[in-house]
């Protein structure tokens, strides 16, 4: 058997190390006794804490198992005799006890026994530990695995309190994350790490085992210094089917074929695991944590919208689709519950250490015949026992027994919701008939989108739509079709197409009023494509209220009516293009209302293995981020990772750049930079909302904050080449801001002066296009530059009530109209206390600026003097940690340049002659030199070397806006985007 890659020293055990650590130092406690499933890293821990804590105590390893292998008395303390003779069989116990005093008297310090499998000890060498460790000569840490009793001598310290329990629990996914960054030695997506942390149930043998593994299978791939998944994790090994079938082997048959019905069928009931491997024994492999009781919950692996929900007779063959009915009402579920749990016993699950995939891999053919032939006897007997969930069908595949094509589909339905996408794909592919090959095609589809392939879906659901005549397999084509037209970046040409088709799939069927509804809808988004975002919003409106279900309806009855899950999806995709649109427009509030009530509703009516909803998902929690809703932004973030995490191989990267972005709003530039960097690498290789650009854009102005000059022009090289190679190929999400960001910090390569004139012509690009978020973001990009003629277009871009966001900046841009430096400081705290610390940062130092150049233009040195020392008090305390600033302090603070001037102090600082400057701005040498004494005066220098220095040395030197020196970067960011 191969070996596992060594786990980092105490990588994921800092909180056991620490109840450790206090134990040992506590003179009243003798020791601990440190359990944990099979798996969890005991005796590595062990190694651990010695390795740790060796420059404070003096430990000896002890053995039970190894000892075990003798057959001897007193084998396990070998250790604690010295150079001594082994005792005979027939030696006292007090002879033995004596010699390991002897050998302990030795070392003046007490000692602490580290016992692996302390439960394999023999019972001497369990009473002379015992004895030892009431007399105080040592101090023990016991490993022991759960289920296996520990000598009476020494279960009796615990009770008595001088021993204390010490348990090993599965790794949080913080934790996995660590070990995986040590083993991997880099920065690895948080997405891998959620992915591997759910395959291994957090069980560090089994983490290392599945790490190894999907490295093998290349589905975990080094990148640029960085590690990202390329493709679904694996959920077994070979390796990991070794270690698992060496624990079951210490099992009884009996027990053994418990574990595995269990694997093989999924959760089964007590009364119907009994029948099949005999009663009596749950109970230890209960203590042994290979299986879980669950006398509380449904069967979470049982579909809510299956026919076994609804005590249909089981039957291997029959009809388990999801999209019979829709889910229950709670109360009916709990109802269920209790009248299953009263009748057949609690559900019985695999322990978390023991992955189902796993197991079953280790099971032997015969048992799984054996197995399969009584628990299809007992089903025959008792129907009302059969488990939900696909194991039997999957079970019924492997012993290659024939199933009807209805069942398969059923089975490639369900298996596809819970993201089992081999067993989907493996039942889709045999079905063959006419009627049922249309809704086969789209479960492949559906296959294909969750794996990331979208550009081979469109074949598929063109031949659905030209052949199916299923009204309910024909919505979940177009559906699907527009899935696939967001994840391609196909644009509007594509969209009409499916639009098309649709039209023409609709003369095969009588029309329907809901089947007008989804041409409304292709209409509507094709719309948004051109970029009419305007005029498909009242569309969309009455799409929104034509599909919203009526209160308190009945889901069963919803069903009758024809309202099945596509026209839900249906009106979840109108009401996210709705906020989409409402974005782009401008009303970022009611773009956030509109997609927290969406959000909400799908948090309501959870839905995770929903293709579709993943998508919508992240585009909601998009809008709600650019609209400044931040906080709902991260917590929506927070549960669609936690709620699927199977959609993190394709999601990944976008999931890690929304993270950025929202890091960035927050004003934590250096953690926005690390993730956005890493979101970048991960968009390269899955990017189905099309946000590389404007990651790279987001990436280089976190830098240019930072000072990160190599980043910032890496950045920049990247998004021209990305640029260069997409256009005309791709919707790009956020072109124009993308390259607004580019444009922005290149002020500090191609100047002050060209920049400002490509970001206007972006504004008035986005003016055109009626993009008003955008294009108030671009504006506020010219307003870090110093360019302040923008401000009337965006106060009027900002005056309607449209969010707290909205309202500051509005006010901060009419606060800058009037040059009132003490509203606009107020604002900057308004700012900081409604979380935008971007716009309060940028306020402050506008205002500490007016102050200055008061001061400057009257002469007064008094009362001016003491605001302008309180405006840099507050540009200090709204700085953010590492970002690049600009405080004034209480001396004669620098004057703005024009842009013209700004140009010649970079030229000059890169140590230019005059008609060397001339020449290269097109103007005379006398004008340059009228410049340069300009500069001299606003600047407070006296020499090109003097000015050279002040340029060289940043942007702490000068105004924020007022030098652009060629390696430096712009110093404030406004809004964020």
């Amino acid at each position: 058997m191969a070996a596992l890659p060594a786990l980092p020293a105490l990588a994921g055990r800092e909180r056991a190390t620490a109840a450790v650590t206090a134990i040992l130092s506590n003179a009243a406690i003798r020791g601990a006794l440190i359990v944990g499933a099979p798996g969890i890293g005991k005796t590595a821990f062990l190694g651990h804490i010695a390795q740790a804590l060796k420059a404070d105590f003096r430990f000896i390893r002890l053995s039970g198992s190894a000892a075990s292998l003798l057959d001897a008395p007193f084998a396990a303390l070998g250790p604690l005799l010295g150079g001594e003779v082994p005792p005979a069989p027939d030696t006292p116990q007090v002879e033995v006890l004596r010699a390991t005093l002897r050998f302990l008297s030795t070392h003046a310090e007490t000692p602490v026994l580290l016992v692996d499998d302390a439960h394999e000890l023999d019972p001497d060498s369990a009473g002379i530990l015992a004895q030892l460790i009431v007399s105080g000569a040592v101090q023990a840490l016991l490993a022991a695995r759960p289920g296996n009793p520990l000598d009476s001598e020494l279960a009796a310290l615990r009770q008595d309190g001088l021993v204390e329990q010490c348990e090993l629990a599965p790794l949080t996914v913080p934790e996995v994350h660590d070990v995986v960054r040590h083993v991997l030695g880099g920065p690895v997506l948080p997405a891998a790490t959620r992915l591997l942390a759910r395959n291994s149930g957090g069980h560090p043998r089994n983490l290392l085992a599945l790490l190894a593994e999907s490295r093998r299978l290349n589905r975990l791939v080094e990148h640029n210094g960085k590690w990202l998944p390329t493709g679904r994790f694996p959920e077994t090994s070979e390796l990991l089917q070794d270690m698992l079938r060496e624990d079951l082997q210490r099992l009884a048959p009996a027990e053994q074929d418990a574990v595995y019905a269990v694997a093989l069928a999924g959760p089964l009931r007590l009364r119907l695991l009994s029948r099949l491997a005999g009663g009596g024994h749950f109970e230890r492999l209960q203590a042994g944590r290979l299986l879980e009781f669950d006398f509380e919950e449904t069967d979470q692996d049982e579909d809510p919208d299956s026919d076994q929900n609804r005590n249909a007779r089981p039957d291997p063959n029959r009809n388990t689709d999801p999209d019979q009915t829709r889910k229950a009402r709670p109360d009916q579920n709990r109802a269920a519950a209790a009248e299953a749990l009263s009748h057949s016993g609690p559900l019985i699950r695999l322990g978390p250490a023991y992955p189902a995939a796993a197991v079953r891999g280790v099971a032997p053919a015969s048992t799984r015949r054996e197995l399969y032939g009584r628990f299809t006897q007992i089903l025959a007997d008792e129907p009302e026992l059969m488990p939900g969930g696909v194991e039997p069908a999957r079970w019924a595949l492997d012993a290659q027994l024939p199933l009807s094509e209805k069942t398969l589909l059923a089975t490639a339905q369900q298996a596809n919701r819970r993201h089992d996408l081999a067993l989907a794909l493996r039942a889709a592919t045999v079905i063959e008939s006419p009627r049922l090959a249309p809704a086969a095609e789209v479960e492949i589809v559906r296959i294909y989108l969750h794996q990331g392939y979208a550009g081979r879906a469109l074949a598929r659901l063109s031949k659905v739509l030209a052949t199916s005549t299923d009204p309910a397999v024909l919505r979940d084509a177009v559906l699907l079709g527009q899935e696939v037209v967001v994840r391609t970046g196909a644009g509007a040409e594509q969209l009409s197409q499916l639009l098309r088709n649709w039209d023409i799939a609709l003369t095969r069927r009588i029309l329907k009023p809901e089947d007008r509804r989804f041409d409304r809808l292709l209409h509507h988004h094709a719309m948004q494509l051109e970029g009419r975002f305007a005029e498909s919003i009242p569309g969309l409106w009455r799409l929104a209220v034509e599909t919203e279900p009526e209160p308190d309806a009945d889901p069963a009855q919803q069903h009758r009516n024809g309202q099945d899950r596509a026209i839900a999806d249906e009106g979840l995709v109108a009401k996210t293009l709705l906020a989409e649109a409402a974005l782009v427009t401008g009303d970022r509030q009611t773009s956030t209302d509109i997609a927290t009530a969406v959000l909400r509703h799908m948090e309501r009516e959870p839905d995770a293995g929903n293709v579709l909803q993943e998508g919508l998902t992240l585009r909601l929690i998009r809008c709600l981020i650019q609209a400044g809703h931040l906080a709902g932004a991260a917590a929506q973030l927070e549960r669609y990772e936690t709620d699927r995490p199977e959609s993190l191989v394709v999601f990944g990267g976008t999931i890690e750049f929304l993270h950025g972005w929202l890091e960035l709003r927050q004003g934590r530039v250096r953690a926005s930079l690390d993730r956005l960097l890493l979101a970048v690498d991960a968009l390269r290789m899955h990017d189905p909302h099309q946000l590389l650009g404007y990651a790279l854009g987001l990436a280089a102005d976190a830098a240019a904050m930072l000072n990160e000059r190599d980043i910032v022009a890496s950045c920049t090289s990247d998004f021209n080449e990305h640029l260069a190679h997409q256009r005309g190929s791709i919707h790009e999400t956020m072109p124009l801001t993308a390259q607004a960001r580019i444009a922005a910090v290149g002020a500090t390569t191609q100047g002050v002066t060209a920049a400002v004139q490509e970001l206007t012509g972006l504004a008035v690009r986005l003016a055109q296009l009626c993009r008003v978020t955008e294009e108030t973001e671009v504006h506020l990009l010219l307003l870090r530059l110093g360019e302040l003629g923008g401000l009337p277009r965006l106060r009027d871009l900002t005056a309607a009530p449209a969010g707290r966001e909205n309202g500051l900046l509005h006010a901060f841009a009419q606060a800058l109209l009037d040059k009132d430096a003490d509203r606009i400081l107020i604002l900057a705290r308004d700012a900081a206390d409604a979380g935008y610390p971007l716009i309060a940062a940028d306020a402050a130092a506008h205002g500490a600026r007016f102050l200055a150049g008061e001061g400057q233009r009257d002469g007064q040195r008094n009362g001016k003097r003491a605001r302008r020392r309180e405006a840099a008090r507050l540009v200090q305390q709204l700085q953010l940690p590492g970002m690049v600033a600009s405080p004034l302090g209480e001396s004669c603070a620098p004057r703005e340049l024009t842009f013209r001037e700004r140009d010649v102090a970079t030229l000059v600082a890169q140590g230019m002659r005059s008609r060397d400057i001339a020449a290269r701005l097109g103007v005379s040498v006398r004008t340059v030199e009228g410049h340069i004494y300009r500069i001299y005066d606003k600047l407070h220098v006296r020499t090109r070397g003097e000015l050279a220095a002040v340029v060289l040395s940043g942007p702490q030197q000068v105004e924020p806006a007022a030098l652009a020196p060629r390696d430096a970067v712009p110093a404030m960011q406004v809004g964020g985007g």
